[in-house]
């Protein structure tokens, strides 16, 4: 959804390029558990680039409470050879914030 919502089309990037953003890297911290029926917030961003991966940070929280904390690394590649391959500039232009640095 993140994706959806900065305006990158993944599906499109993955089909057009031949080239994808597996997960090769993951850490969670749970700190508290949900309920079923908890209003949940989930906010993601991106909080680190380089030309070839990028760091996707997430947060679950309860009126205010941390409940998850996220970290996951994507790295892009070709998906026919799984070699790495530099970041498309259209995902970098959707997804960064401006004055990010990379």
């Amino acid at each position: 959804e993140f994706f959806r919502d900065s305006g990158f089309d993944y599906a499109s990037f993955e089909r057009e390029t031949g080239t994808g953003m597996p997960v090769v890297e993951c850490t969670l911290r749970y700190r508290a558990p949900a309920r079923f029926d908890d209003v949940l917030e989930i906010t993601t961003e991106i909080s680190a680039a380089t030309r070839f991966t990028v760091w996707v940070s997430g947060v679950v929280r309860r009126s205010g409470a941390v409940l998850v904390e996220s970290r996951v690394r994507l790295a892009c590649v070709s998906m026919s050879t799984e070699i790495p391959q530099r970041m498309p500039a259209a995902f970098y232009e959707a997804c960064l914030l401006p004055g990010f640095e990379i």
